[in-house]
């Protein structure tokens, strides 16, 4: 698993393009996977800024949640074409992702949803 993720990250140093609409970097969903998928927890910010959680994916497909309030669930994701989807039992997001200075911004449908940061 560590060489797919070695082969990801040198992929999205090669293979990254920059989305002529927003002129920001979009990153391969490859490339996203492996950058957010290491087991370490993201700081998650939701589109409106008023949730916050912290995110966590592992490389097997799997990840957690814990939100305020000491709420925490278990998650899914996977690439599906551009985007990664991300799967809880109430909800599921499939976004793109840009990167920003401090982590990568997901878009859903052109428009800025979920933030990550670490």
């Amino acid at each position: 698993m560590k060489t797919s993720i070695t082969i990801a990250r040198a992929f999205f140093i090669l293979a990254r393009h920059t989305s002529a609409a927003e002129g920001q970097t979009r990153l391969p969903p490859q490339a996203a996977a492996a950058i957010l998928a290491d087991g370490a927890p993201w700081s998650a910010e939701a589109p409106n800024g008023r949730r916050k959680f912290d995110l966590t994916l592992n490389p097997d497909g799997t990840g957690r949640m814990r939100g305020p309030l000491f709420f925490s669930q278990n998650v899914n994701w996977r690439v599906e074409g551009p985007t990664i989807c991300l799967a809880s039992p109430f909800l599921e997001k499939c976004l793109e992702f840009r990167e920003i200075p401090d982590g990568l911004q997901g878009w859903e449908n052109g428009e800025p949803d979920l933030r990550l940061r670490r």
